[in-house]
């Protein structure tokens, strides 16, 4: 059982959210890094364990009043063993592994010996420990709010989405698991893209760009890459993937442009996102997903300097759906068209940032994580008005 199944009950994750390190291994729970005295009155750290009480994938109430205590012999602030707690000395096998514990057993008041929750159960040992080690420092806790590691699986990230839990939002997160995402350019907007899809529980994310990240992707992606890095003209996909990959577990590439040769790679995706200002590049991608029934957003910026020497211009999100493609033509350029500032590399990164943002939360209304009044398929943003119009 792994840590992301904890979320039905809301003891152990409130146990998650003050702080405590939290693991689910084999039917048991752990609290890792609790502080405690030993025998020669020194400041440790140990991991209290406890079985947990299941049916049907359910967590019960403590079925028990034990914990186990892994690390030496728990002792008061004077290093006299904590016998009051003590009841002996067992091996637990965890995680196919045979731990020597300490056997802990202290009884509630109340309920007739039985804690409410294992919130309850597992605060009040780290209590009877903790104290004899904040007599000797008061700062120490086992509150560490340490990152914690991902286990199963079947999860798309190294490490467990602990914002997603304290907002109580997981079961929304759900609605993304089973969709394979591709993003078709890796420049500003496809970057940021990138950014914000690695931070959904999405089954797997394939990158397309045969760019190099050179010194102005540096100005229009996240990030602060250093001059050594640069040096180094990476990839885009490759290196966006080297860095996305320490957070989400699936991450694909392809480090080429997509031609007529290699245009089924993108087949058996879910979703695609489509970042790149080469029109008739795009034409030729955009007339296959609409052949596989792939559904999509294409993004695009298009600024211009006025007489009084600043910008003004428009950002665009275009959705396209099985159910929804008439508009492609009047919406979406196709082919070749004259330079504007934004092709010669004006630095606008908030506008990348933005039109990225407005992509990812016009997918996620697709899939009903937002709300959406009425659904749009083509919004444009004026700059110079900070407005946003739906224009289908």
């Amino acid at each position: 059982m792994s840590l992301p199944q904890i979320n039905p009950s809301t003891d152990l994750k409130r146990l998650q959210n003050e702080g405590y390190e939290v693991t689910i291994i084999d039917s048991h729970i752990m609290i890792s890094n609790i502080p405690y005295v030993n025998s020669q009155k020194q400041i440790k750290r140990g991991d209290l364990i406890t079985p947990l009480n299941l049916n049907g994938g359910n967590i019960l109430k403590p079925a028990t009043h034990i914990a186990h205590f892994v690390g030496e012999y728990p002792c008061s602030s004077n290093g006299q063993k904590l016998l009051n707690i003590v009841n002996s000395q067992q091996r637990l096998t965890i995680n196919n592994k045979l731990t020597p514990t300490f056997y802990l057993s202290s009884k509630p008041k109340h309920n007739g010996g039985k804690y409410d929750d294992y919130y309850e159960l597992l605060t009040t040992y780290c209590r009877i420990l903790c104290h004899e080690a904040q007599s000797i420092d008061e700062n120490v806790t086992p509150k560490t709010f340490s990152p914690i590691m991902n286990k199963s699986n079947n999860i798309s990230f190294n490490y467990v989405d602990t914002n997603s839990s304290r907002a109580n939002i997981s079961f929304l997160e759900n609605k993304f698991y089973n969709q394979r995402i591709g993003i078709i350019g890796l420049g500003g907007t496809g970057s940021y893209i990138l950014d914000l899809i690695a931070k959904t529980p999405v089954k797997e994310i394939s990158l397309f760009d045969g760019d190099k990240f050179l010194q102005h992707n540096a100005f229009r992606s996240p990030g602060a890459p250093s001059l050594e890095e640069l040096k180094l003209q990476k990839n885009k996909a490759s290196r966006m993937s080297e860095i996305y990959s320490n957070m989400h577990k699936n991450i694909t590439v392809c480090d080429e442009y997509l031609t007529e040769q290699n245009l089924n790679k993108v087949d058996g995706l879910s979703f695609i996102f489509i970042s790149i200002d080469d029109n008739e590049a795009k034409k030729l991608i955009i007339d296959h997903l609409i052949s596989k029934c792939i559904s999509f957003i294409d993004v695009g910026i298009s600024v211009s300097i006025t007489e009084d020497q600043d910008l003004i211009g428009v950002s665009r999100t275009t959705l396209v759906t099985p159910n929804k493609k008439d508009h492609i033509d009047n919406r979406i350029p196709l082919v070749k068209s004259e330079e504007n500032e934004y092709n010669s590399n004006i630095q606008i990164s908030e506008l990348n940032m933005l039109n990225a943002s407005i992509a990812v939360i016009k997918w996620k209304q697709l899939f009903q994580f937002y709300k959406e009044h009425e659904r749009s398929h083509n919004l444009t943003m004026d700059i110079n008005e900070l407005l946003i119009y739906n224009d289908e």
